[in-house]
C-alpha cells in the first residue's frame, strides 16, 4: 500500500487547523476523466480522518449519487468534523435551481454541514468555471486541480477587500500556454509551480500515490452499482409521476365536476400549452397505464 506525501499530510493539518478556528472546509476537486480525482480525494479523506482518530470508510464517508435520501442520510450519520466526499458532485451543483425545492434542500444541508463543522469534497468532472459563480465565491474554500495522475494542484480564495473567489481567468491566462504534453512530464511540479509562483491564490503543488488495490475495486463497485441502480430505478420514477399526473386529473374532475376536456384547456391557458396536447398525452398515460395493470 501507498503511502501519503508530506505535503498531502500538511494539507490535511491545515483543514484540522481550520475546523478548531470554526472556519469552513469546502474543498471542490476538478480535472478530465480518469486524471486521479477520486485518488486524491481518497488519500486526503484517509489523512483527515487519521486526525481525528477515525478511519476513513468509502462506505460511510462517500456520496455516490446526486440522491438527496443518500446525501442527507449520510450527513445525518456523519460525526462531528468528519469527511464527507460527494463523488458525483457535478449533478449537485449544475442542476440546483435557486427556486426548486431541492434548493431549499441544499441550503438546509450546507447549514447542517457548517454547523458539525464537516469536512466536504465536492468531486466534479469538468472545468471549475463551470461551476455557478455564486459557489465559487460564496462556497469552496479550496480549489484543488488534478492535471495528472499522481499530481494535484491547490488554491484558495483570495483574503482581499475588493477581489473575490480564486482569480479564476488569471489562472486560465497563466496556465494556458501549457500544452498537454509538458503537463505529461517528469518535473510537471516543477514546471506548474513556476507558471503560477506570481499568482496569489497558488497555495502547492501536491503529489499523491495511487489508490491501493483493495480499495479501489471496492469503490468502483459501489460507485458502478448506485449507477445501475439509478437506471433500474428511472423507469419505476417515471411511472410514479405518470399515475401521479392521471390521478391528479380525475381528481380535480370528481371535485370541479368539470371535465378533462376542460380542465385541460383552463390548464393549458394558464401555463402556455396547448390544451389539446395536455388531453392528448392525459388520455395515452390513461391507456398505457390500464395495459400495464
Amino acid at each position: 500500500m501507498g503511502e501519503a506525501r508530506p505535503n498531502l499530510l500538511k494539507f490535511a493539518e491545515l483543514l484540522h487547523i481550520r475546523k478548531q478556528m470554526d472556519y469552513d472546509n469546502f474543498i471542490c476537486i476538478t480535472g478530465i476523466k480518469g486524471s486521479g480525482k477520486s485518488t486524491f480525494a481518497y488519500w486526503l479523506g484517509r489523512e483527515y480522518m487519521k486526525g481525528l482518530n477515525r478511519t476513513f470508510d468509502i462506505e460511510k464517508h462517500v456520496v455516490y449519487s446526486d440522491s438527496f435520501q443518500e446525501i442527507f442520510e449520510k450527513i445525518k450519520n456523519a460525526e462531528d468534523g468528519d469527511y464527507i466526499w460527494f463523488d458525483e458532485a457535478g449533478r449537485i451543483i449544475l442542476a440546483e435551481d435557486w427556486n426548486s425545492a431541492k434548493s431549499k434542500k441544499l441550503k438546509k444541508m450546507f447549514a447542517e454541514i457548517r454547523t458539525r463543522h464537516l469536512a466536504v469534497v465536492f468531486v466534479v468532472p469538468f472545468s471549475f468555471l463551470r461551476i455557478d459563480k455564486k459557489y465559487r465565491e460564496a462556497l469552496f474554500n479550496f480549489w484543488v486541480w488534478i492535471p495528472k495522475r499522481s499530481v494535484s494542484v491547490i488554491f484558495e480564495p483570495l483574503i482581499h477587500p475588493t477581489i473575490q473567489g480564486f482569480e479564476e481567468e488569471k489562472i486560465t491566462k497563466i496556465l494556458s500556454p501549457l500544452k498537454w504534453s509538458r503537463t505529461l512530464q517528469e518535473d510537471t511540479e516543477n514546471i506548474i509551480k513556476e507558471a503560477l509562483k506570481k499568482c496569489p491564490s497558488f497555495l502547492d503543488v501536491v503529489k499523491f500515490p495511487d489508490m491501493p488495490q483493495d480499495v479501489k475495486q471496492r469503490y468502483l463497485y459501489l460507485r458502478d452499482k448506485e449507477v445501475y441502480t439509478e437506471e433500474e430505478e428511472m423507469p419505476k420514477r417515471l411511472r410514479q409521476i405518470d399515475i401521479g399526473f392521471v390521478k391528479l386529473m380525475l381528481k380535480v374532475s370528481e371535485l370541479t365536476g368539470k371535465s378533462i376536456s376542460t380542465i385541460s384547456k383552463e390548464i393549458g391557458e394558464e401555463m402556455g400549452w396547448h390544451p389539446k396536447n395536455l388531453e392528448s398525452y392525459f388520455s395515452s398515460i390513461q391507456r398505457r397505464l390500464q395495459i400495464e395493470s
